[in-house]
């Protein structure tokens, strides 16, 4: 089961009429608990989409990318790695794409074997980058 998370900071490119367009959001991911196996997986939801010129049209994602780092700009001179895997996207209706990723801890992992469970003491950021385009339904 994923948690979900709002997204914020959005912004749309629109590079034409109906498409394509680069979208960016991002989601502040809360510090996990040990006992998370070092992984979490997210849904980040409410990612507004655009309106297509055409009637009939549905916006979809062509690629996303995502990025993760801390919250705050400042060097804590922790070594915490992660790694992000996009697991897929889903159109919630209503002007609203979710995008659901899994974020593992992945410095601990050479520390022992197995590797110690201790999640994570930070907030962290997730910025999500989608190229959208229209395709036609009907």
């Amino acid at each position: 089961m994923a948690t979900e998370i709002p997204a914020g900071n959005q912004n749309i490119t629109l590079l034409s009429s109906n498409g394509p367009a680069i979208q960016t959001a991002n989601v502040v991911v809360p510090p996990l608990a040990p006992g998370g196996k070092n992984q979490l997986t997210v849904t980040a939801t409410g990612i507004q989409t655009w309106e297509a010129f055409y009637p009939g049209t549905a916006i979809v994602p062509a690629n996303v990318f995502l990025q993760v780092g801390q919250d705050v700009n400042d060097d804590t001179g922790l070594p915490d790695q992660y790694a992000l895997q996009y697991i897929g996207w889903n159109n919630a209706g209503s002007n609203d794409l979710q995008v659901t990723f899994r974020i593992m801890r992945i410095d601990v992992l050479y520390d022992t074997s197995p590797p110690p469970d201790v999640g994570w003491d930070q907030y962290l950021l997730v910025n999500i980058l989608l190229l959208t385009q229209g395709i036609q339904t009907g």
